[in-house]
Order: structure tokens, then sequence, then C-alpha cells
């Protein structure tokens, strides 16, 4: 009994160390970050199915290690050498967000793929995209899980953004945030880096046009014939009369995101975004009026969409979920 036992701790070694292996492989030629989805991906290449032989993070890291020292040498090193300079700067520049250096550049694996990763620290949520936007940096929000321990798990904003000639992060496939139909049988797209596609063919194909602002835009509205509102990054609103063929900025009043918005009768829009933010316009070519909502706690959440309700009323959704909004 004894030495079965051993032959079968024996065998699920051997097998971790088979996968932390195959993983470390795959993260270094695939450019795969993801410690899991490596594990999971080297298990079915290798036929193995038994959770016990999973290897950890850390066996994998140095799996990774001796990968890149044998097959990388000083091409590793000189790559990572210059991420931990650029780390450094990166540091200095963030200071006032008392920034942390964290991920493969830290622990020395980083590859071609990796990106230089900072933990920064704010009780504002428009601290760091209203630094990054004063000092002309592009910069794309994405959401990402962190696990805090054992038990609990938080989303947090992830800003992203290139320098210093490194790829910070695989920027090749924007995301696209919203579609609106502009007309028959167009549509339109928006998304992050200034992104806007149109299609005149119902989808069938898309052609990528020029657009005047290069961050992210998370909503787009027909507002009426040719007419087209896009909203989006740090209160950005742009407006078209020829079906995206050219745009305007709009004086939104606002500079927080903006992420939700809905059409009122006679070409009126309404928008609604982080802090409580609203914005409202009774008309195609009236200005936009700003208010702040707060709901019965007396928070301002920040607002990811909005709609006309019953008797002049708005449903609003965000992350202190769902409210009733009273236009004064």
């Amino acid at each position: 009994m004894h030495h079965a036992r051993q032959h079968a701790e024996t065998r699920i070694r051997e097998r971790r160390h088979r996968l932390a292996h195959e993983a470390a492989r795959l993260m270094a030629e695939s450019g795969i970050r993801d410690f899991h989805q490596a594990k999971l991906k080297a298990a079915e290449r290798l036929g193995i199915a038994d959770d016990a032989s999973l290897p950890r993070n850390r066996e994998i890291e140095d799996a990774l290690r001796e990968y890149q020292r044998l097959f990388r040498g000083d091409a590793h090193t000189q790559g990572l050498r210059q991420r931990r300079e650029a780390a450094l700067r990166a540091l200095v520049f963030f200071a006032d967000f008392d920034a942390r250096l964290v991920g493969p550049v830290l622990e020395g694996t980083a590859d071609s793929h990796s990106p230089v990763a900072l933990h920064l620290y704010t009780d504002d949520p428009e601290a760091v995209p209203r630094f990054l936007e004063d000092h002309l940096i592009p910069a794309e929000l994405r959401t990402r899980r962190l696990r805090l321990d054992r038990e609990r798990q938080e989303d947090v904003p992830v800003w992203l953004f290139s320098a210093e000639d490194l790829q910070l992060e695989d920027e090749a496939d924007p995301h696209f945030n919203a579609v609106t139909g502009a007309g028959p049988h167009a549509l339109v797209i928006v998304g992050e880096r200034g992104t806007l596609l149109r299609s005149d063919d119902d989808g069938a194909n898309w052609k990528r046009l020029p657009f005047p602002y290069k961050g992210s835009m998370f909503g787009v509205l027909a507002t009426g014939e040719g007419r087209l509102l896009a909203y989006g990054l740090r209160g950005n609103v742009y407006e078209s009369n020829d079906n995206g063929g050219s745009w305007n900025k709009v004086d939104s009043q606002a500079s927080v995101s903006l992420m939700g918005g809905s059409l009122l009768e006679g070409g009126g829009v309404i928008l609604a975004g982080a802090n409580g933010t609203v914005l409202r316009r009774a008309a195609a070519d009236a200005p936009f009026s700003l208010a702040t909502f707060r709901n019965a706690a007396g928070e301002t959440p920040a607002l990811a969409g909005i709609t006309a309700g019953g008797k002049g009323d708005f449903v609003l959704v965000g992350d202190k979920g769902v409210d009733l909004y009273h236009p004064q």
C-alpha cells in the first residue's frame, strides 16, 4: 500500500513537471499571459485530465525562466533590461499614485509579449484618466479581475498605453463598443482608439473611416437623417451630419467618461456617465445641460446606461444598481 501511494505521488510529480514545462513553452512561444489558460491548454495537449497534476503558478514561472535562459539567452536579458528601465521611469512618472511594479517584468519572465504592469492607488476613479489626458497620453480602458486573497476578487479598471516604442499591450484588435443603424442598409460601429466603421450593405462589408479623437467612444446614436452622435472617454462628444463622413466636437460640459445614451423626442439626447453625470439636450441643435444624479444613499454612481421610463422619469443602471432619475 505504501509503495503504491509512493508510485502514485511520483507519477503526479512527473505530470506536474511535464505540464509546467509545456505551459511555460506555450507562454513563451504563443504570448499567453494567463497562467490558468496556459495550464489548461498544456493539459489538453498532453492528454492529462487529472486536476491534481496541474502545476502551481510558481512552478510555471520557474520553468519559464529555464526556457528563456536556454532558448532566448542574451535576447531575453536585453529585452527584460529594456522593460525594467522603462518601468523605473514609469514609476517616477506615476509617483503621485504610489505606483508599484507587478507582473512578468518584476518576476523576470517578461518577453516581447509582456506589458510593463503597474498598480496605481487612488480614491478618485477619474484621477488616472485625467492625469493621462493632461499629459496627452492616449490610453484605453479595460477591466481586469484581481484576486485579493483566497476568498475575495475585485474588478478593477486597467488603462493601456504604449511608450518608448514598447508595445505594452497587444493592441492589434481594438474592442468595438457600440453599433447603431444609420439609415437604409447603413450601420456604424464605434470603439477603442478612435475606431469608426461603417457598413452600407446591412453589415455584410465594413469600411474603416477616420475619426478625429483617438480615445475610446463608448456609444453612438442616430439622431436624425444622416446625423450621428458619438460619446465616450473624458466627456468627449462628436457629431456628424453626413453619416460619419466628417465629425465636429460638441461642448458637452463634462470631463468624465460617458457610457450610456438614449434618444429623446424632437431630436434630443440624454447621456449618462461616471460620477453620476447626466447630460441632456432638448433638440438636435440645442446645447447640453449638465446635472449630477445622487441616489438615495447620496452616492454618485458610475452610470452605464439610461433610457426613458414613465411620467418623464428615466431609468439609470450602473455600479450601484438600478435607479429612477427625475430631471429638475
